[in-house]
């Protein structure tokens, strides 16, 4: 690490440390030897197929010509297997060059920051108006710095120690005077916005661009799979194998259609209003009422890596936080949820509950970790002489690594 300031202003560079990253590398470097082993034998079996379908002559030698219908379904496995195999390939590769060759520059200006990461070769520059940071973080789970923006965070590196990171923070926050424990003032994320209905009410519902984008992709593969289906099902008029394979992409092209349905002209959507949130399904001009929400809770989860994931849910009246998160998942509505940073899910209660009125009861806080671990002692003191026993282990364990 290496904090410099120039003429341009703060600089910050930031490079691979430790001998992990090699052990993990490697471990990529091995994977994508199979990779290529799997791509190369994937796009042969793809070009002899296709040459032997446009040509009339055998794959090979010593084989019959391949016939139309079942070649051209096979085809069309093998090409979507190849796209999502291609794009693991490509992360692969990017997560090698950034273990080994990474390098990350951040220049704190007068009017913004500029963050250009480094991939090698390759250049990734991103900027951010100064008007629009509110601080700079290290998340506390994983080795990455954080912008807090008012569209949410911005990650700006996974370089460094989990050491550097925080000084690097604390520099940063010190240069351009912030507060890095000023409380969320409450704004909503990217890909979340305010809207009005047909009738006139205040709605939350997520970007309706990207939705439509979506929804055209979806529509592109149904049509794609309808298309084949449709000409192998004629096909097996005549050719009873055939209707297999037909059946098989015609379900496909069914869900794909039925997706894309739920993607153009239905969507879960919140009304807003004062002292209550009403969570209603709208399916083109028709709304269907779901779930009435009277308080907001922030909850924390782990998965089975021990990776957090933040969920912000919605309680009706007959469930008052604080509530066990499997408790709050079974009698609420999850209106968002992500991994790692909370700071999204927070921005977006506290947009919530300044909106509607609402009390936003935070889960995830050291007090209300502590309150629970409180409570779930209580609960085994009163089990029985065992649960008492170990309630008294457990509180003496904590006193001593207090």
């Amino acid at each position: 690490m290496n904090i410099t300031r120039t003429f341009n202003g703060l600089e910050v560079a930031l490079k691979p440390s430790g001998c992990g990253r090699f052990v993990g590398a490697a471990f990529l470097a091995l994977w994508l030897t199979f990779w290529v082993v799997g791509e190369v034998l994937v796009v042969g079996i793809l070009i002899r197929g296709g040459w032997s379908v446009l040509t009339g002559l055998p794959p090979g030698e010593g084989r019959a010509p391949l016939e139309t219908m079942p070649a051209l379904g096979t085809g069309v496995f093998l090409l979507c297997w190849l796209a999502f195999w291609t794009l693991g390939g490509v992360l692969a590769v990017r997560e090698v060059l950034r273990l080994l060759f990474g390098r990350d520059r951040i220049v704190l200006r007068p009017d913004g920051i500029v963050v250009q990461r480094g991939f090698g070769l390759f250049r990734v520059r991103r900027e951010i108006p100064r008007e629009r940071v509110r601080r700079f973080h290290r998340l506390k789970h994983g080795n990455i710095l954080a912008a807090d923006t008012l569209n949410g965070g911005v990650e700006l590196t996974r370089l460094g120690t989990a050491h550097e990171l925080e000084q690097v923070a604390a520099t940063l926050n010190a240069d351009w005077q912030l507060d890095p424990d000023a409380p969320l003032a409450g704004v909503l994320p990217d890909g979340w916005s305010e809207a009005l209905t047909p009738e006139g009410d205040a709605i939350l519902i997520r970007d309706s661009s990207l939705r439509r984008k979506q929804a055209g992709v979806v529509w592109l593969i149904f049509l794609l799979l309808a298309l084949v289906s449709g000409y192998i099902l004629h096909a097996a008029t005549a050719q009873i194998s055939l209707l297999a394979i037909g059946l098989m992409i015609g379900t496909g092209a069914g869900f794909a259609g039925w997706g894309a349905y739920q993607l153009s002209f239905c969507r879960d959507e919140w009304m807003l209003g004062v002292g209550r949130l009403r969570l209603q399904r709208r399916v083109r001009d028709q709304t269907t009422p779901r779930f009435e929400a009277e308080a907001l809770s922030l909850q924390e989860d782990r998965d089975s890596d021990d990776d957090p994931c933040f969920w912000l849910v919605a309680l009706n009246g007959s469930a008052s936080p604080p509530l066990p998160f499997r408790e709050a998942r079974r009698q609420g509505r999850v209106i968002m949820s992500v991994a790692r940073d909370p700071t999204d899910v927070r921005n977006l209660g506290c947009w919530l509950a300044r909106r509607c009125a609402l009390p936003l009861h935070d889960g995830t806080t050291t007090e209300a970790k502590a309150q629970e671990a409180e409570r779930l002692l209580e609960q085994l003191a009163a089990s029985g002489r065992l649960g008492r026993w170990l309630a008294r282990r457990l509180r003496g364990a904590d006193a001593k690594g207090g």
